[in-house]
């Protein structure tokens, strides 16, 4: 009887053990499945596609300056803006951003497109309602930061779009993407097509408004610094 009743007890301290074991591996496996999601790299892109949400530019509305205070232009273009927001703990890593044009690998305006006249420019916009600094990538690639939200502003001048009426925006980041597997799976892209049928138009137009602005300011200016003459007291007789 008491062999027995060691061999009864026997099992019943393993499948307790057995549970323990069970319940505790299922544990670590919420905890380790909760932690993945929490530290999953995720990019959130806000821009509608369905837009083609860029500006035209005419040439001189973006300068940059130098470290001596010469002012350089730009010449007309077109402007692209997007936000990425980054939630996720880490930073992300971005490359081969540029302009698809039928095949072609056009390169937007980086600080490094600018490195003949200054290492670390700042460029304005001049619009026709408000100047706002505009934040250029470095280079074609970097890192979106952890926890952050990243402006970025794209550049392609009218002579590196040698014409072309369409193209689509691409930029690849560092997040694997389902299966997971093959050297095409190891990042994600992003693409935004866009229709620029009407952009030289656009430019002229902009460029048309902007020169009679800058006339009338030139006149109001040699306006202002003119004296007039004093009128002379006439005498009374």
């Amino acid at each position: 009887m008491y062999v027995l009743g060691s061999i009864f007890l026997s099992k019943q301290w393993i499948s307790i053990l057995s549970l323990i074991i069970s319940i505790t591996s299922g544990l670590a496996s919420i905890i380790a499945i909760m932690s993945f999601f929490r530290n999953k790299a995720e990019l959130i892109i806000f821009t509608d596609k369905k837009k083609n949400s860029w500006t035209p530019i005419a040439e001189g509305e973006i300068t940059f300056t130098n470290e001596s205070g010469t002012s350089f232009t730009l010449p007309s273009g077109v402007l692209f803006h997007y936000q990425f927001l980054n939630p996720s703990p880490h930073d992300i890593a971005f490359f081969n951003l540029h302009f698809d044009a039928a095949g072609k690998a056009c390169q937007f305006f980086y600080d490094k497109s600018v490195g003949y006249a200054t290492k670390n420019p700042t460029f304005i916009h001049y619009d026709l309602i408000k100047t706002a600094e505009l934040p250029f990538p470095h280079e074609p690639q970097g890192t979106f930061k952890a926890n952050s939200l990243t402006p970025l502003y794209c550049f392609l001048s009218n002579e590196e779009l040698a014409s072309a009426d369409h193209g689509t925006i691409k930029l690849c980041y560092a997040i694997r993407k389902f299966p997971y597997l093959g050297k095409r799976n190891h990042f994600t892209t992003f693409k935004h097509y866009v229709n620029l049928e009407n952009l030289p138009e656009l430019v002229r137009s902009k460029q048309e408004i902007m020169t009679k602005l800058t006339q009338s300011e030139q006149k109001s200016q040699k306006t202002s610094n003119t004296h007039p003459h004093k009128n002379k007291r006439k005498k009374h007789k």
